[in-house]
């Protein structure tokens, strides 16, 4: 290390100094002696941090690591980018409150105790519900408006054995079901505190195939109305709209609710007709949540949906070029593009209605037949004029 002691020139960074290479006070010769300076008075220890939300816990560690890990383990840890998904960070490869040194103490969402339920659904129709709901990475900083809509829901519903049952799904790159249909309230509820920090892709395929084995487990076919609520904000995958053919063919109403980058057409593809009842589609959460507070259980059950009508027989073949493209290319009802034969890109469009062959027309007249000259003309067969009056001057 250098020495500036003695130099000429003053290194410590008090009056006068040009230099501030040296401590205070320890370049005596060149600066001269100097005061002795107060010690700086303690500062208060700081404040914790408060939760977000109420029941909030405050996460700091410094456990994120690649999934699957690289060498190296704690790959994005002090890096000096914030990753955990959290306000401010640059992307979602922690969990939450996982990536501390980078993005300081993080507040865990931890619902409160739910409010007093005063369900608007109070006539006790039987009802089975699932709510299936993306839990992709880009959903992380909007979990926590996820679960109070969630909330928001289950407590519009009057539930009971004879009255509403509600089971819980989330996806990502894969499904996980959370709840199966239960008419305990709470208990739907917890389950959805338990759900994990978003993070992965969005196969919303999966989470329709999920919510279609949470409603068939639940049994009780015939005599309670089945309901899917699907909640995303991204484009889906490949197979999203054939399995959601699968689910409304087996009697399911499904409910197709898109934020922020979500595609309409998709939602309204995935969604049961008429799309202006059971697809919905908004630029944020708070939007989505002011439409259905309130007023989702009359959407659902007050008045109830007629019944589905006979299935018509289907056409699902994938014999179109682009069949598994992601885009629906046969033509049909909320297809993309019209490069292939209806009901050639089943893997995109889903199953598609037999389409009726129009009416055979009743054949044509005949034709008059045609006279080539006089000769054949039928009037031709008459006599003359003049030999009918010769005979009349004939007769006696």
């Amino acid at each position: 290390m250098p020495s500036y002691g003695s130099d000429g020139i003053c290194d410590d960074g008090g009056p006068g100094a040009e230099y501030p290479d040296c401590q205070y006070g320890t370049d005596c010769e060149d600066c001269g002696p100097r005061p002795l300076r107060a010690s700086p008075p303690l500062l208060p220890p700081p404040t914790p941090a408060s939760p977000a939300f109420p029941g909030g816990v405050i996460t700091c560690l410094d456990t994120c690591a690649p999934s699957p890990p690289f060498s190296g383990g704690t790959y994005y840890v002090s890096n000096g980018i914030c990753e955990d998904g959290g306000a401010g960070s640059s992307a979602a490869w922690c969990r939450l409150g996982t990536d501390c040194t980078d993005c300081g103490p993080r507040s865990t969402y931890r619902p409160p105790p739910p409010p007093p339920r005063a369900p608007q659904c109070s006539n006790g129709l039987p009802l089975d519900l699932v709510l299936v709901f993306d839990h992709s990475g880009s959903m992380a900083p909007v979990q926590a408006q996820v679960l109070e809509f969630a909330t928001d829901l289950i407590l519009q519903l009057d539930f009971g054995a004879n009255a509403s049952r509600v089971g819980v799904v989330e996806f990502d790159d894969t499904a996980t079901i959370l709840s199966y249909l239960s008419s305990d309230p709470n208990a739907v509820l917890a389950a959805l505190a338990n759900a994990q920090q978003a993070s992965g892709g969005t196969s919303i395929s999966s989470g329709l195939a999920s919510g279609l084995t949470v409603l068939q487990a639940g049994g009780s076919w015939g005599t309670r109305p089945k309901v899917l609520l699907l909640l995303t904000d991204g484009f889906g995958d490949s197979g999203a709209n054939a399995q959601a053919a699968t689910v409304r063919a087996a009697g399911v109403q499904i409910f197709g609710v898109g934020f922020g980058s979500a595609n309409p057409a998709t939602i309204a593809a995935i969604s049961s007709s008429p799309a202006s009842l059971y697809a919905f589609t908004a630029v944020d959460m708070a939007t989505v949540r002011n439409h259905f507070h309130g007023q989702f259980c009359s959407m659902i059950i007050s008045p109830r949906a007629p019944p589905a009508p006979p299935s018509m027989p289907q056409i699902c073949l994938n014999t179109c070029p682009y069949a598994g493209g992601g885009s629906c290319n046969d033509g049909g009802p909320g297809s993309e593009f019209s490069y292939c034969a209806y009901g050639t890109d089943c893997v995109d469009c889903g199953p598609r209605p037999l389409r009726a062959s129009p009416p055979l027309l009743p054949p044509p007249p005949p034709a008059p037949p045609a006279f080539p000259d006089a000769r054949h003309h039928p009037l031709r067969r008459l006599p003359p004029l003049q030999d009918l009056l010769d005979r009349r001057l004939r007769r006696p």
